[in-house]
């Protein structure tokens, strides 16, 4: 009886042994729950479920929400990256955004709708723009196109004009005007500059006008069909969806 338990004992002393062996010889790897651009980290700090919205629109693009993972990782700092810790009804939003652009936009990608959705979302919310607006006005300016450029030098998806605006730009990160084709920057840029123009003027049509630069009223007017097309989108989905 001694001698078995003996014998067990050094079976699992040569076991254990051997174990750290290997363990040195072939480090075990585990994954860390960042999204990493050097010099950048981020980590998600609150990761929730996705509203069903989201799958109903991609499903509706004959899409899986598996692209919006591979979508995340090839664009690291983009807005996208925060639609897992959004609010459920900016996951909405962000979706019905999404349906928007390609429908108003028929050479759009999937990938480039998804990218610009959430940063119409993010970037609304942070400067103080309502996103219905902002929305309206990157239709209005490009029809949500990022290389879009002006004959006065108007660029990009919200027609943002570095020359004029380098200063406050650079203030807030987007430290050269080429940054500006880049659907996310420009979005920033544009949704930058419309939540100061509303906080300023405190009326909508002067802000506008300030952020065209040109016929108030026929701007306007362009933004509010816009507006209005964006609402009956949304209002369609609704009913159709049931979401």
């Amino acid at each position: 009886m001694r001698l078995n338990v003996l014998k067990a004992c050094l079976a699992l002393c040569l076991v254990v042994v051997m174990g750290a062996a290997l363990q040195e010889k072939f480090p075990v790897h585990r994954p860390l729950n960042i999204f990493r651009e050097a010099p950048r980290v981020y980590a998600p700090m609150v990761v929730k479920r996705l509203h069903p919205a989201v799958d109903a629109e991609l499903r509706g693009m004959g899409l899986h929400r598996r692209y919006l993972l591979e979508w995340r990782d090839r664009h690291p700092t983009a807005a996208l990256r925060h639609l897992w810790g959004m609010e459920e009804r900016d996951q909405k939003t962000c979706a019905r955004i999404a349906r928007y652009i390609l429908r108003q936009n028929r050479s759009i990608v999937p990938e480039l709708a998804w990218v610009e959705a959430a940063a119409l979302v993010h970037y609304s919310a942070k400067y103080g723009a309502p996103v219905e607006r902002a929305v309206a006005v990157a239709n209005t300016e490009s029809h949500f196109n990022p290389t879009s450029l002006s004959s006065y030098g108007a660029m990009g998806v919200m027609q943002v004009v570095w020359r004029i605006h380098e200063g406050l730009l650079r203030a807030n990160g987007i430290l050269s005007g080429e940054e500006l084709y880049n659907p996310d920057r420009g979005i920033a840029a544009g949704c930058l500059l419309l939540g100061r123009y509303l906080r300023a003027e405190g009326d909508t049509r002067d802000a506008l006008g300030r952020y065209a630069g040109g016929a108030v009223d026929a701007y306007c007017g362009k933004v509010e069909g816009n507006m209005a097309r964006f609402r009956r989108l949304v209002a369609e989905a609704g009913n159709s969806r049931g979401l």
